[in-house]
């Protein structure tokens, strides 16, 4: 089953966050800060937050989806949170555009 979690910074929603739990394996499916609330590390501090307060859970996994010709420097905005690349990146192909695809775990225990 998933779970959502509003992400909320002076009292008011600034993003969301969309995640499932399967034997001690958390996965988010779904990680966004509305575009007004970016660059101000206000997401980077969510999932330190939501990370250090995590019970019971090994590892963390999520598929970080960067623009082409962007995409590192998402995929160093979650190698700054503690997640590493796990395994190969590819290209993914949808209606807003191209984007590089990149499946990050962090292991906690």
């Amino acid at each position: 089953m998933e779970s959502s979690q509003n992400i909320i910074f002076d009292n008011k929603s600034v993003g969301l966050l969309k995640y499932k739990i399967i034997n001690k394996i958390l996965t988010i499916t779904y990680f966004s800060i509305y575009q007004e609330y970016r660059k101000q590390n206000i997401g980077k501090n969510f999932l330190k937050n939501f990370i250090a307060n995590l019970q019971d859970i090994q590892e963390i996994h999520l598929l970080a989806y960067g623009e082409i010709g962007n995409e590192n420097k998402l995929f160093q905005y979650y190698q700054d949170i503690g997640f590493t690349k796990n395994g190969k990146e590819y290209v993914n192909t949808t209606i807003t555009g191209n984007y590089i695809v990149q499946p990050m775990i962090i292991k906690i225990r």
